[in-house]
């Protein structure tokens, strides 16, 4: 499979590194879209990275990285196997991005989403303030804003609609409060939605894609509703960013441009990008429960706490989105689509 490497951010403002250099990093969710990404930019900048993977994973995105990275199988839910993780690896940064994303409106999962996405973090959290390191960077979702009014920033209150948004929602809750009430030094991320190589067809851009370059009709929600997209690149530039920036401890950052774009608008791009005759079924689908309209970010906090700004514009990522899934969609492993 053809990889395209976490790209350096060349229109984000000024950037420091030093501390990672060297540093011992772990990393949950190592193999997973974003984190894949960040776990390139973190043996670019000399991290020694050892991340954790869940017990049936193996290596699907980092195929080519595998031999410089220290894997571990780990369940977060299972607090004494991961308490002894990380006495042998002893971490002075931790990237927790690990987490069980199905965004199903389905009370079935509402027990799974609660033991990985929360008490699975809530686990790491309590472990990691007997022996603290210098910095946590913890993944949140920003599905914790629901249908709160846009811009959604980060006053903006938590309304999860789905399993999967309350138990992310409860777990920055938690992260926050051990944070400013226990001194646990933790930030927490919320990115917003984000697209580029390497995601599974399941999500919009990609299964739009894959459709294109088959010459499949595409069966759509009526399409009316907005979002914003951000190049996957960009999000892993952010959470290294995190890792490094000064005050930021206890505080929840937005990361995302702001674009607010017509899901209807996004597919006829990828249509006239892919050039091809695919039909988008516009209303073959209907929209998700308590579906949001508008959903776009305010994350002018991170430009001020990160200095950090997406560098990737949304027609420069969709161009290279669409060339990586045209060159590698006949070579994805068959685990791909599970």
């Amino acid at each position: 499979m053809q990889s395209e490497t976490g790209e350096k951010g060349e229109n984000n403002m000024e950037a420091n590194y030093v501390p990672i250099q060297g540093k011992r990093v772990l990393v949950t969710g190592g193999d997973g879209f974003i984190g894949a990404f960040l776990i390139r930019r973190l043996i670019e900048e000399g991290a020694r990275v050892s991340l954790i993977l869940k017990p049936e994973k193996t290596f699907l995105r980092l195929k080519p990285e595998k031999n410089v990275l220290a894997a571990y199988h780990a369940d977060l839910a299972k607090k004494e196997d991961l308490k002894n993780l990380l006495h042998r690896v002893k971490p002075q940064y931790v990237f927790h991005l690990a987490a069980l994303t199905a965004v199903e409106r389905e009370t079935g999962l509402l027990e799974p989403l609660f033991r990985v996405n929360c008490q699975g973090t809530l686990n790491l959290m309590e472990l990691l303030l007997d022996d603290a390191p210098e910095r946590i960077v913890v993944a949140g979702t920003c599905e914790e804003y629901g249908d709160s009014p846009v811009p959604l920033g980060e006053n903006s209150p938590p309304a999860p609609l789905s399993p999967y948004s309350a138990a992310k929602a409860a777990a920055t809750l938690h992260t926050i409060m051990l944070a400013r009430t226990f001194g646990l030094p933790a930030v927490v991320l919320r990115p917003f939605l984000t697209y580029g190589p390497f995601q599974k067809p399941d999500r919009l851009i990609p299964g739009v894609i894959l459709h294109c370059l088959d010459g499949k009709d595409i069966p759509l929600t009526p399409g009316e509703q907005t979002r914003e997209f951000n190049y996957v690149s960009d999000m892993a530039e952010a959470f290294l960013m995190a890792a490094c920036a000064p005050d930021v401890t206890g505080r929840i950052i937005n990361l995302g441009c702001g674009r607010e774009i017509r899901i209807k608008e996004m597919v006829m791009k990828i249509i006239g990008l892919t050039e091809s005759k695919s039909r988008p079924l516009f209303g073959a689908l209907p929209y998700r429960p308590g579906e949001s309209m508008r959903f776009f970010s305010d994350s002018r906090l991170a430009g001020k706490l990160l200095n950090w700004r997406p560098a990737v514009s949304l027609e420069e990522g969709l161009e290279k989105t669409v060339r990586w899934y045209a060159e590698n969609r006949e070579s994805l492993p068959r685990e791909w689509w599970s």
